[in-house]
């Protein structure tokens, strides 16, 4: 059977349990810090990051958008000027615009995934934007 702890077993006991604690402090032992996070792909499409003059590249040729913060849009592109209004909703950037504004059945809308391709269907025509310098 063995004896209880005495005072000065105790006494010790509790001293080299605090000596430990100390010499090996616990953030030592615990898990490194998370890497920096990339934004999230609702925060990298925001309106305030899509504003701006941008360079279209499609079907082998360039033109010039451009995406005013009060929601006008602008395209130059091979030679006619589009006009119109541009907006998001849910991921997707929704695009109405005319080269002939006075004419009513010219406009037209469309949308744009603003996330990674989809591989779902084949595309036609790969777009790119830049952003322009």
């Amino acid at each position: 059977m063995r004896r209880p702890l005495t005072r000065p077993a105790l006494w010790a006991a509790l001293c080299c349990a605090a000596l430990l604690a100390l010499a090996n402090p616990p953030a030592a032992n615990a898990a490194p810090a998370p890497f920096a996070r990339t934004p999230r792909e609702s925060d990298q499409f925001r309106r305030g990051n899509l504003v701006g003059t941008w360079t279209l590249h499609w079907h082998g040729s360039r033109g010039s958008v451009t995406l005013s913060a009060d929601g006008g849009y602008s395209c130059r592109w091979c030679g006619l000027q589009f006009v119109g209004s541009w907006r998001l909703h849910e991921g997707q950037l929704w695009i109405t615009e005319s080269y002939r504004p006075n004419d009513s059945k010219s406009w037209h809308t469309y949308s744009v995934s603003l996330g990674p391709a989809a591989t779902a269907g084949p595309r036609l025509a790969p777009v790119r934007l830049e952003r322009a310098r």
